[in-house]
């Protein structure tokens, strides 16, 4: 009899618990994330706001983005709702997880591949027709990535916002029928618009995310494929020789563009693209007014470039002094450092003329970088340009901390990953690009506000 009422009391008590458990289940199950705005450009901020919490209760805020390679990344934070049961991103300091402080778009850029992902990976928006799809869910209690903690319970809400690098109206025009391919993007509107020629780095294949962004801000942007100047889908070695001429037929068709400016183009371009519109700007200082180098390198070691029939010398890289780590390799030992032109009556010099530079040069270096020498580039340029008197002309914007890959803001650090060229040039399938996560968001964020 005993054992019988003993177990009725039991039974009594888990069953109250149980109810009082769903009941508060419930209630915290009330409450609601809200993103606003809910669609917008990548280098917008949004805010981003949880209400109907207990008062002081601790949760987990986790984001994640699949991208169009089905790859996934995600950020987790940790924050503590304040009395009226809300936690404000904006103005509330994460705790812990991905990122620490008060960041209002710390749950982007401090996104990583989750748990189980292949090595290497790097967030890229591939089709800029479409948006990444940022999914924002909340956990009650502080606890780990979500995708590394396989007890994680349902979340308490829920919801999904649009990050976008074409904004509505923008013109996206493939160009395959000249001699130069490439996509060309026209902003909203009836022009003419600022013209800019826009060259990525050393990657293959055609990547469309910072055209289109700028596009959005209102300039008429193009981006090329560089066909026999530079890497194949196939390959990550760079050709033996650069043809110069090339984009500099695609700069003056873009100038005569009916919905551009007329008076010249801007350009832009990183890593390789950087000394691609380097060379174009000391060549051409009639077509082009103005210049953005990101990460700039003044010369590459692995090709010549070559220029109204007139090819380049040389400098060769030190391969002992390339730098093997668990993460991928350094580069940015191994590059030449010289100064002394190397040209003759029939080549260039493996130095470009960059003191021919006559346009307003922005060069926007980060003290981390580990790809390429970029103090001693951005010095090399300044020096060459100011013995013409025209060091006034150029602004070194230096991040201490950032890495190589300086992207628009919000969008996640990239420490190393794959790379083509890494892996057929310095016998490492990845490289290492270099940062600290914090100090390249900021450096992010305050370059793409000044450019």
């Amino acid at each position: 009899m005993y054992s019988l009422r003993k177990f009725v009391y039991f039974t009594r008590k888990q069953f109250t618990a149980g109810i009082i458990s769903a009941l508060s289940s419930y209630e915290r199950a009330r409450s609601v994330i809200s993103v606003e705005p809910s669609s917008s450009l990548i280098d917008k901020k949004v805010r981003i706001l949880v209400s109907g919490l207990e008062p002081r209760q601790d949760v987990t805020l986790a984001a994640r983005i699949v991208s169009e390679n089905d790859e996934v990344f995600e950020s987790h934070a940790h924050f503590i709702a304040c009395k009226d049961g809300r936690v404000d991103v904006d103005r509330d300091s994460s705790l812990g997880g991905s990122y620490s402080g008060v960041s209002p778009m710390g749950l982007l850029w401090s996104m990583k591949p989750a748990a189980e992902q292949r090595k290497g990976l790097r967030l890229v928006k591939r089709d800029v027709t479409k948006p990444f799809n940022v999914e924002l869910k909340c956990f009650d209690d502080h606890i780990g990535s979500p995708s590394r903690n396989t007890s994680v319970q349902r979340p308490l809400s829920s919801v999904t916002f649009e990050k976008w690098f074409m904004a509505d109206g923008v013109k996206r025009i493939v160009l395959e029928d000249k001699r130069f391919r490439g996509t060309l993007f026209i902003p909203p509107g009836d022009g003419p618009f600022p013209g800019v020629l826009e060259l990525r780095g050393g990657t293959a294949g055609l990547k469309e995310h910072k055209t289109s962004l700028l596009a959005s801000r209102g300039f008429v942007t193009l981006t090329l494929v560089y066909i026999t100047s530079g890497i194949s889908s196939n390959s990550g070695k760079l050709p033996p020789v650069m043809e110069l001429d090339y984009f500099e037929e695609a700069a003056e068709w873009l100038s005569k563009h009916p919905m551009v400016l007329p008076g010249g183009i801007g350009l832009h371009g990183n890593c390789l693209g950087s000394w691609l519109v380097l060379m174009l700007a000391s060549f051409r200082s009639d077509l082009i007014k103005a210049t953005v180098a990101v990460s700039p390198t003044s010369l590459i070691s692995y090709t010549s470039y070559k220029y109204k029939g007139k090819i380049s010398e040389n400098f060769p890289v030190d391969e002992s002094k390339l730098i093997h780590m668990e993460d991928g390799v350094v580069l940015r030992y191994a590059l030449p450092t010289d100064n002394d032109d190397n040209g003759t009556d029939s080549t260039f010099s493996a130095i470009p003329p960059y003191q021919n530079i006559s346009c307003p040069l922005l060069m926007i270096i980060g003290t981390g970088d580990l790809t390429m020498n970029v103090d001693f580039t951005a010095r090399q340029v300044y020096e060459r340009m100011k013995k013409n008197d025209k060091g006034h002309m150029c602004t070194i914007l230096r991040y201490p901390g950032a890495g190589h890959i300086i992207e628009p803001p919000y969008t996640p650090h990239c420490y190393a990953s794959f790379d083509p060229f890494s892996r057929d040039s310095c016998y490492n399938p990845y490289m290492v690009w270099g940062g600290e996560m914090e100090a390249h968001a900021q450096a992010q964020e305050d370059a793409g506000q000044r450019f």
